[in-house]
């Protein structure tokens, strides 16, 4: 790759040197019937079509990508569609297979108002661009093209021959042509001698150009065949890169194929632990109800057993006062026996004294033994009620 990248920069270092030669040389007017260019004079140009009418000069520098092309189309064309077209024609021909072609824009050439149409065209990873001005002047369609290789220097020197291009207004179109035919028999009617002279240095200088296009095409082989090579390690790289992934997509496979399985059994251990969850609350549940229950009954025990202690407490104090009504009822009986026969044995003996006594005890006994009655039968209704026997 380090080789690979030396031998393009002494590449481009040896077209440098030949464009910064060629600036340097003398420059040459090309020029058919209405329109003119200029160029260095070790360009070399072709003119077609002008016996037709419409008509093209075409100059390229041997040796390198440039060239610059000059068209008139003897009609009105919108500039646009023109560019375009020559874009297409230019995309078809040879060694322009990746040719990028961008978006026509409008821009000034010269003096006239033009459409611009830029391109890029990329040949054994060596850039080149390109472009194509097109504008009617007078009746008629131009274009001037230029292509060389993208670099500082080829595009000065491309900007300065397209700057060169006039045209004469098409009525002196018939002038122009006599004076090329006055100007060809005067200064091109040779003799023979210097005619062979000519064509040697000609054929000569053919032969150096076929030496250098065979040259050409020889490197151009070596890089087509490195880049095979190149091409053949990329392959290979990339059938093994092919071969890993597919090694790798099945193991991605077999991964997600457990993974998957492995998901299966959580799901179902999840489920199993949802199902048992479930259950356990369900149990909690009932179990918290039971209690709950239980609870409640013993509360509700504990109530009774309150209910009844005090119900008891009750009837206990009910029966004790009753007992004691009776105690307090005997009592007085006792009292009032033993007073009866004191109250006897006083009137036997005639003391009226302690008869008046004993007599006022008895009545305030007596009075006694009616309100304990009373309390005595309001408690054994009370004990009734309750349904608490007494003996």
């Amino acid at each position: 790759m380090k080789i690979r990248q030396n031998f393009l920069v002494l590449l481009v270092a040896m077209t440098f040197s030949i464009i910064s030669v060629s600036a340097q040389k003398d420059w040459e007017t090309r020029q058919a019937q209405n329109i003119s260019i200029k160029a260095p004079n070790d360009w070399v140009s072709s003119i077609s079509g002008a016996d037709k009418g419409d008509m093209v000069i075409t100059m390229d520098l041997e040796g390198t990508e440039c060239f610059v092309e000059v068209t008139c189309l003897k009609k009105m064309m919108n500039p646009t569609t023109r560019a375009n077209d020559i874009a297409v024609l230019r995309s078809n021909q040879k060694h322009f297979e990746y040719m990028q072609i961008d978006k026509v824009v409008s821009q000034k050439f010269q003096k006239y108002d033009a459409k611009l149409l830029t391109y890029t065209n990329t040949y054994l990873n060596e850039v080149s661009k390109g472009g194509i001005y097109c504008f009617n002047a007078e009746g008629y369609t131009y274009t001037v093209e230029y292509f060389g290789e993208d670099n500082p220097q080829t595009r000065k020197l491309l900007e300065k021959i397209i700057n060169t291009f006039a045209y004469t207004s098409p009525e002196k179109e018939r002038n122009i042509v006599e004076r090329e035919k006055d100007f060809v028999e005067k200064e091109w009617n040779l003799s023979q001698q210097t005619k062979d002279s000519l064509a040697n240095v000609k054929a000569q200088k053919e032969e150096k150009a076929l030496e250098k296009e065979n040259k050409k095409a020889l490197k151009e082989e070596k890089k087509v065949a490195k880049a095979e090579k190149e091409a053949e390690k990329v392959q290979k790289q990339i059938d093994k890169a092919k071969k890993e992934k597919e090694k790798a997509d099945k193991k991605i496979e077999k991964e997600k194929k457990e993974a998957e399985k492995e998901q299966k059994k959580l799901e179902k251990e999840k489920k199993e632990q949802e199902k048992q969850a479930k259950k356990l609350e369900k149990e909690k549940k009932e179990r918290e109800k039971a209690e709950k229950k239980a609870e409640k009954e013993r509360k509700a025990k504990e109530k009774a057993a309150k209910e009844k202690e005090k119900t008891q407490k009750k009837e206990q104090s009910m029966i004790a006062d009753y007992e004691s009504i009776k105690k307090d009822i005997a009592k007085l009986d006792e009292k009032q026996n033993k007073l009866t026969q004191d109250f006897v044995k006083a009137q036997n003996k005639n003391d009226v004294k302690k008869t008046e006594k004993i007599s006022s005890q008895l009545q305030s006994i007596s009075e006694k033994k009616v309100k304990l009655t009373e309390k005595l039968q309001k408690a054994e209704a009370k004990l009734k009620k309750e349904g608490i026997k007494v003996k």
